[in-house]
């Protein structure tokens, strides 16, 4: 459960300066002379169209693959290797991001269908016989190079190279059958498209402007998706607490019992995976190569902060209660809090202590003006800036895209697109999928897409707080300068991922 924060916000006038200042700083409209670094990102008017660009590139990366089984194991071959890699981020990256948020349900499905083909590619790559041995026998010749061979051989063993031919054999099973459960499991909540029907006196509390141009039933309910910012406005809001519990619910249980199947199975294929390695749990098999080292440890971190923490929370469960107990006039031993009280009474709290009231906050921070804002941070911060380009097709006519210059010599680094709200069919959280990483190697510019699911009347500060830790992968990918595309950026030591973002 997130902390009652002790919100202290006093907007003074200097700082409303700022905010002025940085939005004005960036124009929101296209500017026809920019043009985006990089490729041009594929636009697929069919699934047909997706078949072929994924035969097409299948076979390109058969073909690059043989000529590295043939390469000279010497001070090129890694390079060739990250050409290989290079190459399938080219090809299978707009893929897996189209896969999630394309309007067009045909699409999707040829592009998931398109996803397990790479994937059957990549787990056989990950145990090619010919490529293991020249990792082995390989030298590198420079700390860059030594990290990359490291991982490199680290990621043929975890893919099963190293085994006997039979469990080998089943741990590319297991590695294919976990990513097809997984895509299914994705599928479920993304084309779920769940549609709750409120009166409109059950929707009290809840703020008017989010739900009065939604659909309507045939007997005049109001239907509300469960997309991130509906659902913190029904459950920080509504008075009505059924209403509140329908909405937790169909939240929580996004993909129904299939998911809870779907979850089970992989659980049971995870654990026999990491048998296969000698591991005694997926999470020992994982940990081993990060900085918890095993399950052990990482629980005794996590026993350690649950005993500094436990009676803070038990202090904000017994206040949230009493507020619960003062709103319905009844006494603290009749007063159950429900897991559908919880973000209601802090907002109420929040608002009675604080004075600060979340959906207040949007008519201050539009969508588009907030993403100024995130951009002008970082240009400030990093030295680049953000061009807005007029892209030729997107994959919906909501869709941005920006190319990331540096600021200083004017040299285009990275394009970035930016897809701002929630609509059927779309990933409804909020991610970043670095679809292409850059190279100092091979000069090649970086391309990311920040993919968020916000209110079009405005941004609360917990949004906004959110699309500053989301543009942070952007940055991460965006401004990576790695010799390797390989090592470019999120593609580093997993305990590291969540930095740059964690900084913004």
């Amino acid at each position: 459960m997130p902390a009652i924060r002790e919100v202290r916000v006093h907007w003074s006038r200097q700082r409303v300066r700022w905010f002025v200042w940085a939005v004005a700083a960036i124009s929101s409209a296209p500017n026809d002379a920019a043009e985006l670094p990089g490729p041009a990102l594929p636009s697929f008017d069919s699934a047909t169209a997706v078949r072929a660009h994924c035969g097409k590139g299948l076979e390109r990366a058969r073909t690059t693959l043989h000529a590295l089984e043939r390469h000279p194991v010497n001070g090129t071959w890694l390079s060739a290797w990250d050409d290989l890699n290079a190459l399938m981020e080219d090809w299978a990256g707009p893929i897996y991001l189209l896969s999630n948020v394309h309007p067009d349900k045909a699409i999707r499905d040829a592009a998931d269908a398109c996803e397990l083909s790479w994937q059957d590619f990549i787990s056989t790559l990950g145990q090619n016989a010919t490529l293991y041995a020249a990792v082995r026998r390989l030298h590198e010749r420079d700390p860059i190079d030594a990290l990359l061979l490291k991982t490199v051989r680290e990621d043929f063993e975890d893919a099963g190279a190293g085994l006997p031919a039979a469990q080998r054999k089943r741990a590319k099973e297991i590695n294919d059958r976990v990513t097809a459960l997984g895509q299914e499991f994705d599928r479920n909540i993304r084309d779920a498209n769940i549609q709750l029907a409120f009166a409109v006196e059950q929707l009290r509390g809840v703020p008017e402007a989010m739900w009065r141009a939604a659909k309507r039933d045939d007997q005049g309910h109001v239907l509300l998706g469960v997309d991130a910012p509906t659902y913190a406005s029904v459950m920080q809001g509504a008075a009505d607490p059924t209403t509140r519990e329908r909405m937790w619910r169909a939240k929580t249980n996004e993909g129904g019992a299939a998911n809870l199947r779907l979850l089970d199975e992989i659980g049971q294929l995870r654990k026999e995976y990491a048998s296969l390695f000698g591991a005694d749990s997926y999470a020992d098999f994982t940990l081993r190569r990060r900085m918890a080292h095993s399950a052990r440890e990482a629980q005794a971190f996590l026993d350690e902060v649950l005993s500094a923490v436990t009676g803070r929370e038990r202090q904000e469960l017994d206040e949230l209660r009493e507020a619960k107990a003062r709103d319905l006039q009844q006494t603290l031993a009749q007063t159950v809090l429900q897991r559908w009280d919880v973000a209601y009474y802090q907002e109420k709290v929040r608002r009675e202590r604080y004075a600060v009231d979340q959906e207040a906050f949007r008519a201050h921070f539009p969508p588009q003006q907030s993403l100024a804002f995130v951009m002008r941070v970082v240009e400030k911060m990093l030295g680049v800036k953000y061009v807005r380009v007029p892209a030729v097709k997107l994959w919906h006519p909501d869709v941005q895209a920006y190319a990331v210059h540096d600021a200083r010599s004017g040299q285009p680094l990275a394009a970035l697109y930016v897809d701002l709200f929630p609509r059927e069919g779309k990933y409804n959280h909020a991610a970043v999928w670095s679809f292409r990483n850059g190279s100092l190697r091979l000069k090649r510019p970086a391309q990311a897409a920040l993919v968020v699911n916000i209110d079009p009347d405005g941004l609360t500060l917990d949004e906004l707080e959110t699309l500053l830790h989301e543009f942070g992968h952007a940055v991460h990918n965006n401004l990576s300068a790695t010799r390797h595309v390989s090592q470019a950026g999120t593609s580093v030591l997993r305990d590291f991922v969540e930095a740059p973002s964690q900084m913004l």
